[in-house]
């Protein structure tokens, strides 16, 4: 008998942990507490460290509690979530100090202060090259010291005059848990951050929320962070879940398992508008104009590739106008350049309409002859053929790569589709640069931020850089280098648009790659949540989470 009820006794301890654990996640027909907030996205992270890795999905899920040091709001304007105001700039001899004022009281959510240490290791890690962070190039070359006025006032001191001095990509991480695992092994890093071997380890996040639980590629609970000293978070809870495909997501949108899906990452356009039309009287729509850039890598020490001539028959052998009008509804500008036609310095440049005459005409020029397939070889007998990647579950993402392949076709070239999960997109064939032809991906570009990291030939991910950097096609021209370099300290607005304009030119002249289209972001929320503000540029939208309401519950 004492057996029997001491079994039933751990049963029922083993049921109420499993209760209490489960109890995190409001099932989809349960209806959460009005102070938890449902967010869905179609993609999930490949990692959790806020630094390594250049992946939007990421940027989305850990902005509200990891968000960039310097981001921006809707209207571009630079912000400091950590800071009051925003950075100064003060003229330092020959160099620019940066000088941030940190929120009163600002602190890792263990309660440990943010303050120097913690600049200091950034930077430290940043300047290892086999740490894999992103923007290694700012860390190594550009800040050249940290210092602090007081416990609050950090000044980072930049390598030379920039007109850029204020735009901090950065990081913070946290030098009290972070720097023992970086210290037993700088060249394992990337592997052993608590970042990823324990998310909800405390003392990661500093800003309105914490991470409390993950359950990887599946879900992400955020809280509130006690410590956090900015306006206190309307809601307790952020619970990001993904879904296999815009299907999916719509799916449960339509089910009421779903409060916000961001346009970052959620349905396409197509969609979108069909929520728009049909579900007005229950969900929001936010259409927004993004600095977002959809183009097509491919790499340029492939002998194919390296022919510029090829490079240009493929771009004039596509019709864009129909793609954007196919996938996108033409919610869409289209890209000649890297630069968005949103910006004031966007510069008319070489737009490769369609015109598959000089397509044809290009190919044959550069050796490529229609075999009795209709498939184009070489003098070897080699065929023009390449596989076409992009990440399986994006809808939109899938329809372009088919229109592309259907349009290169008719020239004579045989493109492959092939279709991956993002966390092996983005976390293994592109930073390694293992795709046998092209690859369909996005870039986020900055307002007014030199293109360093998709562009400059430090920027190819490779063994020296730890494989940060988005310049995936291998481009190297010390003529774009020298450009990127005069953005850096040519400020007067004139001769700066001078640069752009010749950095546009450049890139529409040589095709880096394939310019495709800007799009607009839908965003969709429940009509009752509030103070939701799209951002056109880096995923920052959702650093602004304590700002959300519900409209159905007074404020306190």
């Amino acid at each position: 008998m004492f057996d029997v009820n001491k079994k039933k006794i751990a049963l029922a301890a083993v049921a109420l942990v499993a209760v209490a654990a489960y109890s995190l996640w409001p099932t989809p027909n349960k209806a959460p507490s009005l102070h938890t907030l449902r967010i869905a996205v179609t993609q999930f992270p490949n990692n959790l460290h806020p630094a390594i890795g250049d992946d939007m999905a990421k940027s989305l899920v850990l902005a509200p509690a990891r968000p960039q040091l310097v981001g921006y709001d809707s209207k571009l304007e630079p912000v400091c979530l950590a800071c009051e105001g925003a950075p100064r700039i003060e003229r330092n001899g020959a160099n620019d100090d940066v000088v941030l004022t940190l929120r009163d009281g600002l602190a890792w959510d263990d309660g440990v202060k943010v303050g120097l240490d913690d600049f200091a290791f950034t930077l430290e890690v940043g300047r290892a090259s086999a740490s894999g962070i992103v923007h290694g190039s700012l860390y190594r070359d550009e800040i050249v010291g940290i210092t602090a006025r007081d416990a609050r006032t950090i000044v980072l001191q930049r390598n030379g005059h920039r007109c850029d001095a204020a735009a901090l990509p950065i990081h913070l991480l946290p030098a009290h848990i972070e720097r023992p695992v970086f210290l037993a092994n700088p060249d394992d890093y990337r592997a052993a951050t608590r970042f990823d071997t324990a998310p909800a380890t405390p003392g990661l996040s500093w800003s309105a929320y914490r991470v409390e639980r993950l359950e990887p590629g599946e879900r992400l609970l955020l809280a509130r962070n006690p410590h956090w000293p900015g306006p206190p978070a309307f809601f307790d809870r952020l619970i990001v879940s993904v879904r296999g495909s815009g299907a999916a997501l719509r799916a449960s949108l339509l089910a009421g398992e779903v409060d916000l899906v961001p346009g970052e990452a959620g349905l396409g356009t197509e969609q979108a508008l069909e929520i728009e039309q049909r579900h007005s009287d229950r969900f929001q729509v936010l259409w927004q104009d993004t600095l977002a850039f959809s183009r097509l890598t491919w790499p340029l020490d492939d002998p194919r590739f390296a022919d510029l001539r090829v490079r240009r028959a493929l771009a004039y052998g596509l019709d864009r106008d129909a793609l954007l009008r196919t996938v996108l509804a033409g919610k869409a500008k289209a890209a000649t350049s890297s630069t968005s036609p949103i910006l004031p310095y966007a510069a008319n440049v070489e737009s490769y309409g369609h015109d598959p005459a000089r397509a044809n005409a290009l190919l044959e020029e550069a050796g490529w002859r229609r075999g009795t397939d209709g498939v184009r070889r070489d003098k070897n007998g080699k065929r023009l053929e390449f596989e076409i990647v992009t990440t399986a579950g994006n809808r939109e993402r899938e329809l372009a790569v088919q229109v592309i392949a259907a349009d290169w076709g008719k020239l004579g070239v045989a493109a492959h589709i092939r279709l991956v999960e993002p966390r092996v997109l983005f976390g293994e064939m592109l930073p390694k640069r293992t795709i046998a032809g092209v690859a369909l991906t996005h870039y986020v570009q900055e307002p007014d931020v030199p293109p360093r990291a998709l562009r400059h030939s430090s920027s190819v991910p490779d063994d020296t850089n730890g494989h940060a950097g988005v310049n995936f096609s291998g481009y190297r021209s010390p003529q774009m280098d020298a450009l990127l370099d005069q953005l850096a300290t040519v400020c007067d607005p004139a001769a700066r648009a001078q640069v752009w304009r010749a950095l546009q030119q450049l890139e529409a002249a040589e095709l880096p790659d394939l310019p495709l289209w800007f799009a607009q972001r839908p965003t969709i929320a429940a009509k009752w949540l509030q103070s939701i503000e799209p951002v056109p540029s880096v995923p920052y939208g959702t650093a602004w989470a304590f700002r959300w309401r519900d409209s159905r519950t007074p404020v306190q």
